[in-house]
């Protein structure tokens, strides 16, 4: 929808917006998704932290990010213009490399620093008179600028949220945390439901973003709106460490496990965007003018990427990412 919609609003809300096929089943589906992106990240950085990846396999997956940056800025261009911006891959990229050498001088300086990066993520930056006397290109990068629409993922305060993945995976993976999480006291229980709770009233702070204003507003919102959301992928990631929970999601959806976009999900994820920026490029017109017609293909993105991700998998593009 981003693809359809980018720099040509009046005419999307015209043709696409009043239109009950798509308010009815892309629109809500494309809102459910609003805060995947902070999770995906978040979740992401955890795996890396579990994986523990070599020197090598982490350049590796440093280049693959940085080649998957190079073809977002060559797709926001329509395939024709390449102006570099700030994009969520380099501040993966910023995270991976920034974590990896705190890592690698000691696993508790990363942990520190992943306590440091939760704790960032609740201050406002963004409206600090010292970020904003900084010059565009790095006030764009450090906290985003609005009103130059350069807003998407800034350093601040989502550098910490990798850290704090990470920091968070380390834990995980050492054996003495790994028995202490395989199952969750009486205690415990009472404080989720006491965070939990308050939080209800807040949920649907992320569903209800203004989509003309999209990449300034979901990264500037306040941080108990941002945590009111947060709170419930940390008690899903919690929930996922408790063993027989843990063998019950193993057993009841394998299938899940098997696909391609699970097994390789930035690649899935580099080749679906492309494929959405193409498809824009060659018939924007037509699929923002016909609801059906764009929301059949909107639901058919997915299995396209499976498709594309396997044949490119067979292509031998998983050799990005083995240290050999």
């Amino acid at each position: 929808m981003y693809a359809a919609y980018r720099g040509r609003v009046p005419q999307f809300e015209l043709t696409m917006w009043v239109d009950p096929i798509y308010s009815h089943t892309i629109l809500p589906y494309i809102r459910s998704l609003s805060f995947s992106g902070h999770t995906l990240m978040f979740i992401s950085m955890i795996l890396i932290a579990l994986a523990r990846k070599n020197l090598t396999q982490t350049l590796r997956f440093s280049v693959f990010l940085f080649l998957a940056w190079l073809s977002f800025v060559w797709a926001e261009g329509d395939f024709r213009s390449f102006e570099p911006f700030w994009d969520i891959h380099v501040l993966l990229l910023l995270g991976l490399i920034t974590i990896s050498v705190a890592d690698k001088i000691s696993p508790r300086f990363a942990i520190a620093l992943g306590v440091a990066g939760f704790f960032s993520t609740w201050f406002t930056y963004w409206n600090k008179p010292i970020f904003l006397a900084l010059p565009l290109g790095v006030r764009s990068a450090l906290v985003g600028d609005c009103e130059s629409g350069y807003a998407s993922w800034p350093i601040l305060p989502w550098l910490g949220l990798l850290w704090f993945g990470y920091a968070l995976g380390l834990l995980i993976r050492n054996p003495i945390y790994r028995e202490r999480v395989s199952k969750i006291s009486k205690l415990e229980w009472v404080f989720w439901v006491c965070v939990l709770i308050p939080s209800i009233p807040r949920m649907d702070t992320y569903y209800n973003l203004d989509f003309s204003m999209w990449e300034c507003e979901a990264f500037r919102l306040p941080p108990i709106s941002f945590w009111s959301d947060f709170i419930w992928v940390l008690f899903a990631i919690r929930l996922s460490l408790v063993t027989s929970v843990n063998d019950w999601i193993a057993a009841k959806f394998q299938f899940l496990q098997r696909l391609n976009v699970s097994k390789n999900f930035f690649l899935a994820y580099v080749l679906q965007y492309l494929l959405a920026f193409a498809l824009v490029a060659a018939a924007g017109d037509y699929l923002r003018s016909h609801a059906l017609v764009f929301t059949l293909t909107s639901f058919a993105l997915l299995p396209s990427a499976e498709l594309l991700t396997w044949l490119a998998v067979r292509a031998g593009a998983r050799t990005l990412f083995k240290g050999r």
